[in-house]
């Protein structure tokens, strides 16, 4: 099948590997864990096997395994563990070092996914889970998660640890994840109530996970079989799609009908991926996980990487312990602390804020010339002339009939003003904590078409090389932030949220989007740390230590209600922008009926300096008292 495509394929990833080993996400970047993986498992039984870059690359994971077991990419975060399974999978299918593969999975046997007791938290997320079974989270000492526990399950259970507590426990907590109606989310069912959609790539991993034992049999398992069958036939992403071919392939037992229904469904897949992949102009660019996973579906019939032997020989486990922070990292993180504090935090906020609005009736009008003058007030202070601008919309998931995105019409608005002001380089970027297919998204969004018009390049957050940030902020306990390194040092950040009400912080505007630059390779998906030390106190912590320079508000169609994700559309008609993110996010809760100064993270964020809340403080460029929106957005629950 496409056999001088397969090998074009290989030869690409060969030529693509990082000089000092491995592969990073997308061409140009350091090495990182997931993809080298990925990339190994792909070129497993190729030509490449015994290659220069096949052999560095292994060094390269041998390099990032701690003496503990744990798996950290150099300047990664140490509590994002989440690629040990990867690696100890990977490992046990390549039949390398015994020594490493038994200290990953002694390790991976002591980590367990944190259990909630928080009734707000129950009543939020736990309708149609049993919340105190444990999986793995993403990162130490947080929830539970599908992707990671699928992965350590595969990895301990290819390790011949199939009779061990922790992955017979690891198996119930997957097949509680999976809906009645089939498939699985990241990880909850449920969010206040509201069922959430299967996404097929976690859909896919679980199965993976549950081939071959009793648990596969569940009317569950049966019902996800038919979800993934969907995602294969009639394919909305390629990425999902293969994922779907490697777990569904499992499940065929020798159907033949079946068997080449699907054969035929690989051959057209991977016709349309060979078709994309050789398109110019491509804003993500060439992705490393993209080429291995269409190589490795191409290659499931005939032998599928993730098929177990079950009569591997047992790894022998050892004694391991958990990391824990040391005196001296927890005395400076507490001193720290203190001292800013005591300053009132580290921004100067100014004297006197500028907020400017126009009014717009719809995404069709010019909203180049409105951007254009609003930004005559920001000219001096945020030049773009000369600067590298990193565009950031709100991009956490996508729904034709909800306005949950920023508009991508808004976002060319940007780009032509940055065009027109002479910035020296353009890029937008985005990092969901709900997808990890951010490609599919900025398609779904219409984003890729505006990126495509104007040869921009997007930088996907999540997988962008991260920067290691000592915590500006004093409300969280994390001693560093981990950014995108791209985000964080751009000249000038522009955060363009959507106008839109939140279940948990009532509003989310320039303020709760820079929660997007934090790196889910550090993090995790849903970015569960960032929630775990408190969305409130993180949001402050996120800005104190790279806010936004300049922030525009989409506000021409807004949500009210049940945000960031199921609430309804309301006409605002209006874009706003400013230089203060306080500011601007007071001024919209104003418009959108609520009092910023009962917002917690808007009256945190000012109370440590980040920007005036006091509408005596703001001044409003662009309308008179009487034209002052008088809008009345429904609350979210619990608000």
């Amino acid at each position: 099948m496409h056999s001088q495509s397969v090998l074009e394929l290989e030869n690409w990833l060969i030529e693509n590997a990082v000089p000092g080993g491995g592969w990073a996400y997308y061409s140009n970047k350091a090495a990182s864990i997931e993809p080298t993986c990925l990339a190994l498992l792909a070129l497993k039984n190729s030509k490449y096997e015994s290659s220069k870059e096949f052999s560095d690359a292994v060094c390269f994971l041998q390099s990032c395994i701690g003496p503990n077991g744990i798996v950290v990419p150099p300047n990664g975060r140490p509590e994002a563990f989440w690629v040990t399974s990867i690696v100890l999978f990977t490992f046990v299918k390549l039949n390398l070092s015994a020594s490493a593969v038994s200290s990953m999975a002694s390790i991976l046997l002591e980590i367990k996914g944190t259990v909630t007791k928080n009734n707000q938290a129950l009543e939020i997320h736990a309708k149609g889970i049993n919340p105190q079974v444990m999986g793995w989270p993403w990162s130490l000492k947080t929830f539970s998660w599908v992707e990671p526990t699928a992965w350590a399950v595969l990895s301990l259970r290819l390790a011949g640890l199939q009779d061990n507590p922790r992955v017979i426990e690891g198996l119930e907590f997957l097949l509680d994840r999976l809906m009645d109606e089939g498939g699985a989310n990241y990880g909850n069912k449920t969010v206040l109530g509201k069922l959430l959609d299967p996404v097929p790539g976690p859909t896919a991993l679980c199965l993976l996970a549950l081939n071959g034992t009793k648990e596969s049999i569940n009317p569950k398992v049966q019902a996800s079989i038919s979800y993934l069958k969907q995602s294969i036939f009639e394919p909305n992403d390629l990425e999902h799609a293969f994922w779907a071919v490697l777990a569904y392939s499992l499940y065929l037992n020798d159907n033949l009908e079946e068997l080449v229904n699907l054969k035929n469904a690989i051959a057209d897949l991977f016709g349309k991926f060979i078709n994309e992949w050789e398109k110019e102009n491509q804003p993500l660019g060439k992705s490393v996980g993209r080429v291995s996973l269409a190589l490795l579906a191409s290659k499931s019939l005939e032998s599928n990487v993730f098929l177990l032997n079950m009569e591997i020989k047992k790894v022998v486990v050892k004694k391991a312990h958990l990391p824990s922070e040391s005196w001296g990292e927890w005395g400076k993180r507490f001193f720290r602390r203190l001292l800013i504090d005591g300053l009132g935090g580290v921004q100067v906020r100014q004297e006197q804020s500028v907020v400017t609005w126009k009014n717009i009736a719809s995404y069709e009008d010019d909203l180049f010339s409105a951007l254009r003058e609003m930004y005559q007030s920001f000219r001096q202070r945020v030049p773009l002339a000369g600067k590298k601008v990193f565009i950031k919309p709100n991009i956490v998931e996508f729904n034709s009939k909800r306005p949950i995105h920023t508009n991508p019409m808004v976002i060319d608005a940007i780009i032509r003003l940055c065009i027109e002001e002479g910035a020296a380089e353009i890029v937008v970027g985005e990092g969901s904590g709900h997808r990890r297919n951010m490609g599919c998204l900025i398609r779904e969004c219409g984003l890729e078409k505006v990126l495509v018009e104007h040869r921009i390049r997007f930088v996907d957050i999540n997988y962008d090389q991260t920067q290691k940030v000592v915590n500006l902020g004093s409300k969280t306990n994390l001693g560093y932030i981990y950014f995108s390194k791209e985000a964080y040092e751009s000249d000038v950040l522009i955060s363009v949220p959507k106008l839109k009400t939140h279940h948990w912080t009532n509003v989310t505007l320039s303020l709760k989007n820079l929660f997007g630059i934090a790196s889910g390779q550090a993090y995790g998906w849903p970015k569960n740390e960032l929630h775990f030390q408190g969305i409130v106190n993180s949001i402050a912590d996120i800005n104190s230590t790279r806010k936004a320079d300049l922030s525009v508000v989409d506000g021409i169609v807004g949500m009210q209600g049940d945000g960031p994700l199921y609430g309804d559309s309301i006409d605002a008609n209006m874009l706003l922008m400013s230089d203060d993110p306080v500011a601007i996010d007071a001024t919209c809760s104003r418009f959108m009926g609520f009092d910023p100064l009962k917002i917690e993270h808007i009256s945190l964020s000012a109370k440590v300096g980040l920007g005036n809340l006091e509408s005596d403080k703001i001044k409003l460029v662009g309308m008179s008292g009487g034209e002052i929106p008088q809008l009345k957005f429904e609350s979210p629950p619990g608000f």
